[in-house]
């Protein structure tokens, strides 16, 4: 909604950006770092744990074709996509306010046995929150993406911010240089090679230079435009990609266990956060007050 604001200020008086990720960063391991943060320690070191292993079993055929046995993935699906696979559904449990969830599964009643039972745990945890479908979805099929004759399988957004990723915004989340949940191997390099495969060969040579000129246009953290108010979430691994100073009466951060993205655009309820109670309703006291009362 920033964005938009600053494409076409006339159109509306005022907009929410709601975890507003208005900064294009090209490279973003700090979204992994922000995730690591947000859990405790043995969390942490069970996320490490099963990411090594799936890294060890990628190495060879044999495992490797049953770890993907495992996760419901199609056997051709490219290991660089089985591995953004394996984070993203970590990451977005931890984004979407289900860490708690994520990390109780891998580690309750007690520790897992053996990196075997571990695994079966997380699959367990992937099934249970995405559906059994995660796994064989086209969302990380590079392969998938690619083919027209699979458009019934794109889902309504998928290619689209693959697309929008891979050609304008990057936001490519490599691995952090120390304590990454995610795959080492999901650097620069895989991520750029996978928007290739997804779009032609020439998609990433463009995408250092289409993701300067979106930032210059939009303002990148310091987006050029009035009246928009930032939420921002505690547990949110995109707030690192948020706006930056930020005059205090558009600004609003919820700081709260299990805070995560968008939170204060979800049916409002008496249990929700205090944070996010604030927050909504200093968005709507600066509507009402100020942007619509200055534009009867």
């Amino acid at each position: 909604s920033a964005w938009f604001r600053v494409a076409y200020p006339d159109l509306t008086v005022g907009a929410l950006a709601s975890s507003g990720v208005v900064n294009a960063l090209f490279d973003f391991p700090q979204f992994d770092t922000a995730v690591h943060g947000a859990i405790d320690t043995n969390c942490a070191m069970a996320l490490h744990q099963i990411t090594s292993e799936v890294d060890d079993r990628l190495k060879l055929a044999h495992p490797a074709a049953n770890i993907k046995k495992m996760f419901g993935a199609p056997q051709h699906l490219a290991d660089t996509d089985f591995r953004y696979l394996v984070a993203d559904a970590f990451s977005m449990g931890v984004q979407y306010g289900h860490k708690h969830f994520l990390c109780d599964s891998l580690l309750k009643p007690s520790p897992a046995s053996d990196i075997n039972e571990l695994l079966e745990r997380y699959v367990t945890w992937i099934s249970k929150q995405y559906g059994s479908s995660y796994g064989a979805g086209c969302f990380y099929d590079a392969e998938c993406i690619r083919d027209a004759s699979s458009a019934d399988k794109w889902q309504p957004t998928s290619r689209a911010w693959r697309w929008q990723k891979c050609t304008q915004v990057a936001y490519l989340q490599s691995a952090p240089v120390s304590s990454a949940l995610r795959s080492p191997s999901l650097n620069l390099i895989s991520l750029i090679q996978e928007c290739n495969q997804m779009f032609g060969e020439e998609t990433a040579a463009e995408l250092a230079e289409t993701n300067r000129a979106f930032q210059k246009r939009f303002g990148g953290d310091h987006p050029r435009v009035d009246h928009v108010f930032y939420s921002q979430f505690s547990d949110d691994p995109w707030r690192e990609a948020g706006a930056h100073d930020v005059a205090d009466e558009a600004s609003c951060l919820a700081v709260c266990d299990g805070c995560g993205h968008c939170s204060d655009l979800r049916t409002p309820t008496n249990d929700d956060p205090a944070g996010v109670k604030a927050c909504r309703a200093k968005f709507e006291t600066l509507l009402a007050k100020k942007w619509l009362a200055s534009a009867a």
